[in-house]
């Protein structure tokens, strides 16, 4: 390229970037996306809900602890066991070191992430995503927050590999899992109870987080049946 000898500083910097990984980069960052780089120190202690998106709902959820040293406290599983940071992905992988997950494009909501990516095994086709989790405020627990959404049910304490799908009907009515004949659910003073036909709680939600900045509920608490201490709800989409 022949560059002439009167051209000024400015409109020099910008022939000699055009079409280049800066140019792009900062095409990028002019229209608001976030380019920051993903290192292992960055995510050390984060929690991310995982699983597949499909046209807006979410399945096989679990959440992610992510400690030091490629570990996974909480939710860890056969092929989530260990995880690392490897040319700028996230990846999850079994104990022998295989890779499972690769998350190749991760989105900033200010010092938040989400990633999402491609799984494996299996030809699987399907869009894997981990959403960032964080705590939530109680008063977001609300008749009009609740109604009409879906959640997964699932095991807290003890963990359990099994769920069940739960929809927050408008007027108290509960559908889905275990408990479909004659279940109701209530809001009183920002905790949500599961009750059965004759009023008796039998599970309470106490503890509030977000995931997917702020897009996703996540709620925790103490259950009264025999099969389990504590239950998680997981919201599911529309």
């Amino acid at each position: 390229m022949k560059i002439p000898k009167t051209l000024p500083l400015i409109a020099l910097a910008a022939v000699l970037s055009n079409g280049s990984p800066a140019r792009a980069q900062a095409e990028k960052e002019k229209a608001g996306e976030k380019t920051q780089e993903v290192t292992e120190k960055m995510l050390r202690g984060r929690r991310f809900v995982f699983g597949e998106e499909n046209g807006g709902k979410f399945t096989y959820f679990r959440i992610l602890s992510l400690k030091g040293g490629g570990t996974i406290d909480e939710g860890a599983s056969r092929n989530e066991a260990k995880w690392e940071v490897k040319n700028g992905k996230f990846l999850l992988r079994r104990d022998d070191g295989e890779a499972t997950t690769e998350f190749r494009d991760a989105e900033w909501n200010g010092p938040l992430v989400d990633f999402s990516g491609v799984h494996l095994l299996n030809n699987n086709k399907g869009k894997f995503v981990a959403y960032e989790v964080t705590p939530g405020a109680k008063g977001m627990i609300t008749e009009a927050s609740i109604s009409n959404r879906k959640f997964e049910l699932r095991f807290l304490d003890p963990p359990r590999e099994d769920s069940t799908m739960l929809t927050f009907a408008a007027g108290g009515k509960l559908s889905g899992g275990r408990f479909d004949e004659g279940s109701k659910w209530t809001v009183e003073k920002n905790v949500l109870s599961l009750r059965l036909d004759d009023g008796s709680e039998y599970a309470r939600f106490d503890k509030v987080f977000t995931a997917h900045s702020g897009k996703l509920l996540i709620l925790e608490g103490p259950s009264k049946v025999k099969e389990a201490k504590s239950f998680r709800l997981i919201e599911t989409g529309s």
